[in-house]
């Protein structure tokens, strides 16, 4: 039998072979590892060198433009809108009926020509009656002539009466003084002499009167005759013609319609002083009012409308002050209220050059394009636009600028000093 002490050495040598093993394992897997590392550090000593990479500049390709300096009318583009300073707008003079409507919007009308006639039966009333009233005044002034030439009359005959009853009087005085008369012959040539007095008292003031009764008779009839000359005009009014040539712009009633006093029911323009305002910028102000001034039109046009600057604005507003611009040829092709855009020819000046928009950078800034194909930054000063071939283009003018400069007229993002460039063939 096994004793308990072989037992526990049998247990030993067990375990001290199991870790025998593991260390035979862990030195096995260490060589594997430093064998490993070995192999990499000889691989990567003994690999090809890479090339080396070279660093490339970016080169932006561009158009340009060949500066041509020349002198050079700039024009100036504005907008503008068409006005009329003889707007003619019809007023009804009373309420009336719209009886006869002889044109439409838009028509084209001849002065003297009927336009919209409002009923006569309205109207022609109040006419007949107050020039009846003239009528009936007249006739009362005739009569109170007449009536006055009558008491200047009967008042000398009333003078020779009362003096002949005074006379009797006396008589009858003196008859009774000798009692020779009765005291009713007495009584009664009193009574005559103070009815004729009374009578005569009575002209007196009738005749004194005249002139109040006349002035107050002229009076009415010259409120008469002005409230039949209102009657008449209003009359002429209900027939309206046109007061010039020109277009009618608003028609806003037909027949039938009723109207009241001073409603409008039509609208007309003249063609002739038809004329276009548009608003100059303020860096232009100054310009266009010394030559307005001095009595420079400059001239512009609008397609084939040819215009001229007439005047200015009394007023000018943060934005600028507004032209106003007679039209020389082309007014019939214009309407009250258009919007048209206007070129405006300033005076020719040298030395500017002819750039597309897309050149500018900001307000003054442009790129030139030197031997080295390098951009250089170059300060100019706009001084308007100009047609070239049906393009609108911009004019600049400066002092780095001169004839053969290539200039940039692709607009770079990044357009700065020394930027390498290539130019698009």
């Amino acid at each position: 039998m096994l004793t308990l002490k072989n037992l526990g050495k049998r247990a030993m040598d067990a375990l001290s072979g199991r870790d025998r093993q593991r260390r035979k394992s862990l030195v096995l897997s260490l060589l594997v590892l430093l064998a490993g590392i070995a192999i990499f550090t000889v691989l990567k000593a003994t690999r090809p060198e890479p090339p080396a990479v070279e660093s490339r500049e970016r080169v932006w390709q561009v158009a340009v433009t060949t500066v041509q300096l020349d002198t050079l009318s700039p024009q100036l583009t504005l907008y503008g809108k068409v006005e009329s300073p003889e707007v003619f707008k019809a007023a009804a003079p009373g309420k009336g009926r719209v009886s006869e409507v002889h044109v439409s919007e838009g028509s084209r009308v001849n002065e003297g020509e009927l336009l919209i006639v409002l009923d006569e039966k309205d109207y022609l009333p109040e006419v007949t009656q107050v020039r009846a009233d003239v009528t009936e005044l007249e006739a009362q002034i005739e009569s109170e002539n007449l009536r006055y030439a009558s008491d200047n009359e009967t008042l000398e005959k009333q003078k020779t009466l009362l003096e002949l009853a005074q006379a009797e009087l006396a008589r009858a005085e003196r008859l009774e003084q000798r009692n020779l008369g009765s005291e009713s012959a007495l009584d009664q040539a009193r009574q005559n002499v103070a009815q004729q007095q009374l009578s005569l008292s009575s002209r007196q003031l009738n005749v004194a009167d005249h002139g109040a009764r006349l002035a107050r008779l002229e009076a009415n009839l010259e409120r008469a005759r002005a409230r039949l000359a209102v009657a008449e005009r209003d009359y002429d009014r209900s027939r309206i013609t046109a007061p010039f040539d020109g277009i009618v712009s608003s028609l806003p009633v037909t027949v039938g319609n009723q109207v009241k006093d001073s409603d409008v029911v039509l609208e007309m323009y003249s063609l002739e002083s038809m004329e276009v305002r548009a608003t100059v910028p303020v860096i232009y102000q100054q310009e266009l009012i010394a030559a307005t001034t001095e009595g420079e039109h400059y001239p512009a046009s609008s397609g084939d409308i040819t215009l001229r600057l007439d005047r200015l604005s009394g007023m000018a507003g943060t934005a600028g002050i507004d032209a106003l611009f007679s039209i020389e040829s082309g007014s019939e092709k214009l309407r009250l209220g258009q919007q048209i855009t206007i070129h405006l020819s300033r005076p020719a000046q040298p030395g500017l050059a002819i750039l597309p928009f897309q050149a500018l950078y900001g307000n003054d800034r442009i790129y030139r394009v030197n031997g080295e194909q390098r951009l250089e930054t170059l300060r100019i000063e706009q001084v308007g636009t100009i047609f070239d071939r049906d393009v609108e283009k911009l004019l600049v003018r400066g002092e780095a600028l001169h004839d053969g400069d290539r200039i940039v007229s692709t607009h770079l993002p990044n357009a700065v000093q020394g930027l390498k460039v290539s130019i698009a063939e």
